[in-house]
């Protein structure tokens, strides 16, 4: 059981660590990920990595900020409401640093072809960090028939299709309780035929 006001000594390391995941940070939520699943599942081991993977899937499917929303639920995961308020500190911290600055001198080189190659290198290595932490959630997801199902069918849609995320998530969601229940219902059937044998072969004797 977690503890409901947590050392402050917890909630700067989260502050520390979230502030620079917030500078390491390019390309928006997504390229996230990677900095979390190393800081937090690795290094400091605050989150398992099925648990990361449960709150990424939450962060997904609520409105506004993907990086907002995963520093809040990572935070209050580790720290109820006050590594809550310490994750959003740290995540926000960087961005709105570096936007105060960028407008600040925006105009003076905007037009400067040396930041416009730099910033297309840039966008390269996000797709790169994008692509990695999507490796590594296939790896710890995609285990069964019906998770690669699912894998499959969301890969599809989402490129043959212009459905919202938030729509699919919901069906899926759906889906995924479904499939538990005939599994559950399943197992029952499974356990009374076994019972059902069971006291037909001591009624013979």
């Amino acid at each position: 059981m977690r503890k409901k006001w947590p050392p402050f000594r917890r909630l700067v390391e989260i502050v520390v660590a979230f502030t620079k995941m917030g500078f390491m940070t390019l390309g928006g939520g997504f390229a996230m990920i990677p900095l979390i699943t190393e800081e937090l599942v690795e290094k400091k081991q605050w989150l398992e990595q099925e648990k990361l993977l449960e709150i990424i899937a939450v962060a997904q499917a609520l409105p506004g900020s993907l990086s907002i929303n995963l520093s809040v639920l990572v935070g209050y995961e580790v720290a109820d409401v006050a590594g809550a308020v310490a994750a959003v500190v740290g995540a926000a911290f960087p961005p709105f640093a570096t936007i105060s600055l960028v407008a600040a001198f925006f105009s003076m080189f905007q037009d400067n072809p040396v930041t416009d190659a730099a910033f297309k290198g840039i966008r390269c290595a996000v797709v790169a960090l994008i692509w990695n932490a999507g490796v590594g959630m296939a790896k710890t997801t995609v285990k069964d028939p019906f998770s690669l199902f699912i894998f499959a069918f969301t890969m599809v849609v989402m490129m043959v299709t212009s459905l919202n995320p938030a729509v699919l998530i919901a069906f899926l969601a759906m889906l995924g309780v479904g499939a538990m229940a005939v599994r559950s219902w399943r197992e029952r059937r499974a356990c009374s035929q076994v019972g059902g044998r069971k006291e037909g072969q001591d009624g013979s004797f």
